[in-house]
């Protein structure tokens, strides 16, 4: 099984990895922990921007914290494989993007955006990938307290819940 877990160095990103933690995987599972940053002004024009240095450091803290959770997921799950990606774009489209061509069976993304009722439940970026993924979505959304990730497993048209204390 190929895993493709959906980081944005926020502070829900720890909670997602906690949740595939959590449950039980096999020998031959694969995963790829990826984290999308917005593609730096310089590279849409070739004009440098002050903003550039800023891409530079938001790029080396994004690599940095994709490290600490491989490292942290293979400790976990040793007898998995664990990789990490750093890409630049529109944050869906390059997640739908990798989950199609490195043929991922499963995203597991965190949600904390609220706008409209859908976006409210499930977050902007959460639902678009829900609606534009080629495999199945696990969302897991952070209550307001400290001790409770909620996943919120979506495949097709069918919704199930489980709780990790």
């Amino acid at each position: 099984m190929r895993v493709m877990i959906a980081v944005d160095c926020s502070e829900n990103s720890p909670a997602v990895l906690d949740v595939i933690m959590k449950q039980p995987w096999w020998g031959n599972t694969e995963f790829l922990i990826v984290s999308v940053l917005p593609l730096p002004e310089s590279r849409k024009d070739n004009i440098p921007r002050q903003s550039d240095i800023e891409s530079e450091l938001s790029q080396s803290a994004a690599m940095n914290v994709l490290s600490k959770m491989v490292a942290q997921l293979k400790r976990t799950v040793p007898y998995c494989q664990v990789g990490s990606r750093l890409e630049f774009g529109n944050v869906c489209d390059q997640l739908v993007e990798v989950a199609i061509l490195w043929e991922a069976d499963l995203i597991v993304l965190g949600s904390h955006k609220r706008k409209r009722l859908r976006e409210w439940i499930l977050g902007d970026v959460a639902s678009a990938v829900l609606k534009h993924a080629p495999c199945s979505v696990e969302i897991v959304k952070i209550l307001k307290t400290e001790t409770t990730a909620v996943s919120n497993s979506i495949v097709g048209n069918e919704e199930c819940h489980s709780f990790s204390p």
